[in-house]
């Protein structure tokens, strides 16, 4: 038995071999993006079956992409010459191979780590499901006192970063020498971010890779939890690499906004991204957002 999973050949460029496969001349008849591959690799006649790809792919003009999985768990990842379908490969230290069409579907699998951490308790539901899918082992690198409230809302920095101390402290037989995944729910001005960063390599984490289970936050948040002005937001001033940088991670990436719109499946239009995208359901007027600003302004003068 043979699984596949492939992108399909542009079928202008391959008719006369589609012709030659089939023996017919009625192309019309045929289904869009059939699959008249896996016809070559059962006609050829080599013996292996990695041999059998390899005859087929020769014959095959076009764009492609294909991975293929036998019975024996043998892993065949193929692509046309020219990378018009792109297909890439990783392997991690302990042997496992990626494969995939984008390479940022890799990003979420730092190489090599060792364990995957949250910060709690925002991050923890999304730390047990990249546990999950990636197979590296979860486990509590930072404890967090209940005492302390949330920092990000907190008036003046001084206090925010005070509270980052307060609030997470990271356990070292869990960090110490190891490659760390830490993921968290957001970043907004990054201040938070490169604490925890810093407190985990303090504690001896050898690598730190941040992971956010959703997009960047670009523009203000006029509804209910009120963030600052927009040019606060560190996504809307620095771009990802920039990001990681500053908060000092060895690597860092977001959940794409269509992937995060995918996951809410048919749902997704009942739900406001303005955070993310600037388009809001109900635009806030220019007398809203230096209210906004001027109340928080105060509250900051005042501490």
């Amino acid at each position: 038995m043979v699984s596949v999973h492939n992108k399909v050949l542009n079928l202008a460029t391959g008719i006369g071999l589609v012709s030659d496969v089939f023996n017919q001349s009625n192309l019309d008849k045929l289904p869009e993006g059939v699959n008249f591959q896996y016809h070559l690799i059962a006609k050829s006649k080599a013996r292996s079956f990695v041999l059998r790809i390899l005859e087929a792919c020769e014959k095959l003009q076009g764009a492609y992409s294909m991975v293929f999985v036998t019975e024996d768990s043998t892993l065949v990842a193929v692509r046309d010459p020219f990378g018009f379908r792109p297909l890439i490969m990783a392997r991690r230290n302990n042997g496992a191979i990626f494969c995939a069409s984008e390479t940022c579907s890799l990003d979420l699998n730092p190489e090599g780590c060792d364990v995957v951490i949250e910060v709690p308790d925002s991050g923890v539901v999304a730390t047990l499901g990249y546990a999950a899918k990636s197979g590296v082992p979860y486990q509590q690198g930072l404890i967090r006192s209940h005492y302390v409230g949330r920092t990000f809302i907190e008036p003046s920095q001084k206090i925010r970063n005070f509270g980052v101390k307060l609030k997470l402290s990271p356990v070292k037989a869990v960090l110490e020498g190891k490659t760390v995944v830490v993921v968290d729910d957001s970043i907004v001005r990054g201040t938070t971010s490169s604490k925890i960063v810093r407190l985990l390599k303090e504690a001896g984490a050898k690598e730190v890779h941040m992971r956010i289970p959703s997009p960047p936050l670009t523009t203000s948040r006029y509804y209910g939890i009120e963030t600052r002005s927009t040019e606060e937001l560190i996504s809307n001033r620095m771009n990802v690499e920039e990001i990681g940088k500053f908060i000092g991670a060895d690597s860092l990436a977001f959940l794409p906004t269509d992937s995060f719109c995918k996951l809410l499946s048919s749902d997704y239009t009942n739900f406001c991204y303005a955070c993310f995208s600037g388009r809001y359901p109900v635009y806030p007027t220019t007398a809203m957002e230096e209210c906004i600003d001027d109340k928080m302004m105060s509250a900051v003068a005042a501490n």
